[in-house]
């Protein structure tokens, strides 16, 4: 999988953006490596607030605060000379599993590492809470 932040695969907990509360539940969306990169996303695009990212952040995780990741143009593939990926993650929030609230996927991630399979998201951690909307699945 790749991150919809810094375009870089990796193989950690997945984390996601929260778009919406209902109760104990969250809409989430987006492919993450890290918290930080999550939070870089939602300072950059604007997709949510960030209180609603802290509220988030605190509830499924327990976790109290989350440093951003630097710009994703800092990274060598982008510019000259530039800084390696383990550098970049470096001091990163990862996302601790389990969750402690059901997290709802309101649209599939779509930086899966082979798109025709769509099932990678939905396994990712289905004893861990993320429930993908039934409606949202594409037909193969």
């Amino acid at each position: 999988m790749s991150c919809f932040n810094c375009t870089e695969t990796f193989h950690s907990n997945v984390c996601h953006i929260p778009l919406k509360r209902s109760g104990r539940k969250w809409s989430v969306t987006g492919t993450f490596c890290t918290l930080s990169c999550a939070m870089r996303f939602i300072i950059d695009t604007k997709i949510t607030s960030l209180s609603m990212f802290h509220n988030y952040v605190n509830e499924v995780y327990s976790l109290t605060s989350v440093a951003p990741a630097k710009s994703r143009y800092t990274l060598s593939k982008f510019v000259t000379p530039g800084i390696s990926i383990e550098e970049f993650r470096h001091n990163a929030n990862i996302a601790p599993y389990p969750p402690t609230a059901e997290l709802i996927m309101t649209n599939l991630p779509l930086s899966v590492s082979n798109p025709s399979s769509h099932k990678e998201c939905i396994q990712l951690y289905p004893s861990k809470g993320i429930v993908p909307l039934p409606s949202l699945l594409p037909t193969i």
